[in-house]
């Protein structure tokens, strides 16, 4: 993500600009993570639209190819996975990116708490009542 950004920054790349009826503007801002992230992801390059949750074919043609499409994930993926395990478990946290919540399917986090010379480790869902799960 990185080497795309440092590009489109070179390039002075930027967001879609316009303008609305009011009269007030929208984008033309630098490219960050999480805009990139959110193009990288957006299925209406592979033809298809995304109405409550479902996929459906669109009325538009493909731009990107299907092989390109996953190969972009599959590098995503992997960069992904690569930057969390360089990450330092400062923590000890054996069964991190392992357990998964067994009522939502969110990962598992560490958390601590600590009563007078000890402290307690445990595992908390991520999801959370904000996802309907009732687990935390």
């Amino acid at each position: 993500m990185n080497e795309v950004l440092d590009y489109l920054h070179k390039r002075n790349w930027r967001t879609k600009e316009w303008t609305s009826l009011g009269g007030v503007k929208h984008g033309g801002k630098p490219f960050t993570k999480a805009i990139l992230y959110r193009v990288i992801n957006n299925i209406a390059y592979l033809g298809k639209i995304e109405y409550e949750g479902k996929i459906y074919e669109g009325e538009q043609d493909r731009i990107v190819s299907i092989d390109d499409w996953e190969n972009a994930h599959a590098l995503l993926k992997h960069r992904f996975r690569e930057g969390k395990a360089q990450r330092r478990n400062k923590y000890g946290e054996l069964l991190r990116d392992l357990l998964r919540c067994r009522k939502c399917g969110n990962i598992m986090i560490q958390k601590t708490s600590r009563k007078p010379g000890r402290m307690y480790r445990y595992y908390v869902c991520t999801g959370g009542k904000a996802e309907g799960c009732d687990c935390r």
